[in-house]
């Protein structure tokens, strides 16, 4: 009974998972993404833990690459960037799969026309750095919610990739007259340096980075980005 129940299971989870891309019902989705929360909790042991993060990442880097935002039309004001209960689930199921995956071995998704699969911290910078608000408000959630459980070193090099194509994605909210990109992104380096700069580890990390606090103000000056609410 006990090998039979597996099996019963393991067809339902394949199924379910089959219908999260393809189903347009918003509470259907919900539930799934309780699902998918209660099945990485089950998780037990590397490879059954590192199989299901693998799959979890290629859904919802999917969801993550067609989520819609109602505020896109709007001006800038105080309602950009609020997050719906669903997209916030989304977000939150995100950030935790994102810890998981820079935690234990796993593969992510083939980005692009690549055929070969990155690990999951340079497909989250890969993401991240394309300034889409969907992926940086994900990001968002990781670093507020799990910043004390991933490595120094990869917050350092998410942080570099987001600077170094900053200018790049305010340019694209100008040109668009579409702020919500940019919003997150803003939002994504506030919270990497307020991290990266303040005692966390049990240690005072900002004297291992390679930037200092006024340099991190100092890039953001210049192009007039503080006289904009976030």
């Amino acid at each position: 009974m006990g090998t039979q129940s597996l099996e019963i299971h393991d067809a339902i989870h394949q199924f379910l998972f089959r219908v999260w891309v393809t189903t347009h019902d918003r509470g259907l989705k919900d539930a799934l993404v309780l699902y998918a929360r209660l099945q990485l909790k089950l998780a037990r042991g590397a490879t059954d833990g590192s199989a299901l993060l693998e799959q979890l990442l290629d859904i919802i880097g999917k969801e993550l690459d067609h989520i819609n935002t109602s505020t896109t039309s709007l001006p800038w004001d105080d309602k950009r960037g609020t997050l719906t209960n669903s997209q916030s689930s989304l977000l939150e199921l995100a950030a935790f799969v994102f810890c998981r995956a820079c935690l234990i071995p796993c593969k992510a998704p083939v980005t692009d026309k690549r055929t070969r699969r990155e690990n999951a911290v340079v497909y989250l910078h890969e993401q991240i750095i394309k300034g889409k608000w969907s992926w940086n408000s994900a990001f968002c959630f990781l670093v507020h919610n799990y910043s004390s459980r991933v490595k120094h070193e990869y917050l350092i090099y998410w942080f570099e990739g987001l600077s170094t194509n900053f200018e790049r994605i305010m340019n694209a909210a100008t040109m668009e007259h579409a702020y919500d990109d940019l919003l997150w992104t803003l939002r994504s380096l506030q919270g990497l340096s307020s991290v990266l700069l303040s005692p966390i580890y049990g240690v005072d990390c900002s004297g291992k980075v390679e930037f200092t606090n006024n340099q991190v103000c100092c890039s953001f000056f210049p192009l007039g980005v503080l006289k904009m609410r976030v």
